[in-house]
């Protein structure tokens, strides 16, 4: 490979990576509030840097995760799933963020409570290995209940990077959202903020 044509990638390398970082913060400008997220059959919202990538859930697909709760036995849709996630080019710090709500039968809203919410939450994270975890659950007025699992890991680069999982349980539907971040990255950690304190009631 000529030295030409070496020099000519790496200005092409050079040249993605700061398209990626300016469209970032040209993303974060045209929603200065953050983007309100929200499914029409969901009992919950939030706000996003920016609108996510969204997807339709299939009952019965083999590509659901499998801390998903058991669904009927069909192959209609069943929710949405929302992803976002930005990387910063250079460091590799980044924000990813996975969204997935469900409508639900009653029968298995009824049966969720501190003790399965929690559960399921340490199910969903027991291969991270996360360290310092802390758990809570609060619950508000007839099947309105919400379990929180939070903690960190180190990658290879020695980086922190915070987990957490939040599980939402409401009238039809449950929700459950899935954070990690490299927390020592102010934009990331604003974005997480915005994400983590724009949680509330679909009204």
């Amino acid at each position: 490979m000529t030295f030409n044509r070496i020099l000519s990638i790496c200005l092409s390398i050079l040249f993605i990576a700061t398209t990626n970082i300016s469209s970032a913060n040209a993303a974060d400008k045209r929603y200065p509030d953050g983007y309100q997220y929200s499914y029409p059959s969901c009992d919950y919202k939030l706000k996003l840097p920016e609108p996510p990538t969204v997807g339709t859930v299939w009952r019965k697909s083999k590509e659901n995760p499998k801390f998903l709760p058991p669904s009927p036995l069909d192959f209609s849709a069943w929710g949405e799933k929302a992803f976002y996630k930005r990387v910063e080019i250079g460091t590799l710090d980044y924000i990813d963020v996975k969204i997935y709500c469900l409508r639900a039968e009653q029968d298995y809203i009824i049966g969720l409570n501190q003790e399965n919410m929690k559960g399921k939450l340490a199910t969903m994270y027991k291969d991270l290995y996360l360290q310092d975890i802390a758990s809570n659950f609060s619950a508000g007025t007839g099947s309105l209940k919400w379990s929180t699992i939070s903690g960190y890991t180190i990658n290879s680069e020695d980086k922190i990077i915070y987990h957490f999982g939040h599980f939402l349980s409401g009238t039809e539907s449950v929700m459950f959202i899935q954070i990690e971040y490299t927390p020592d990255n102010p934009f990331f950690n604003d974005q997480y903020n915005l994400i983590d304190q724009s949680i509330m009631i679909n009204q």
